[in-house]
């Protein structure tokens, strides 16, 4: 029988089951704690990564600090205030010029992350 078009996708992960999988615990191996949260095998081993990178270079982070990100938000260019506030420009621009195509609107976004040295895609120098 052949797949099915639309696959087959795992739950979304919820960010109290990943903080409860990386509780580093002497009991615990990182894939007991990943089976007990119902969570991936291999995704604790990626945040434990992360999190061990950002407490060598802040010695003062604990398990408290940890935040976990999911989906789109890994790889955001802008932060939730710098968004509103290209958001509220873009609007702005439309109503000031009748509208804006999306070829504009990337450009104004390119712009607008390069005046702020926000680090974005390289791609984004190709365009």
């Amino acid at each position: 029988m052949p797949r099915s078009a639309e696959g087959v996708r795992g739950k979304p992960i919820d960010a109290e089951d990943m903080k409860r999988a990386l509780v580093v615990d002497e009991n615990w191996s990182v894939q007991g704690a990943a089976i007990e949260a119902e969570v991936s095998k291999s995704a604790p081993h990626w945040h434990l990564q992360k999190f061990a990178a950002t407490r060598d270079h802040d010695k003062e982070s604990s398990s408290d600090n940890f935040i976990f990100r999911a989906g789109m938000d890994v790889r955001k260019v802008f932060d939730s205030e710098k968004e509103l506030a290209l958001k509220q420009y873009i609007i702005h621009a439309a109503k000031i010029y009748h509208g804006l195509t999306i070829k504009e609107i990337k450009t104004l976004a390119y712009r607008f992350a390069k005046s702020n040295n926000i680090k974005y895609p390289t791609s984004w120098d190709n365009k």
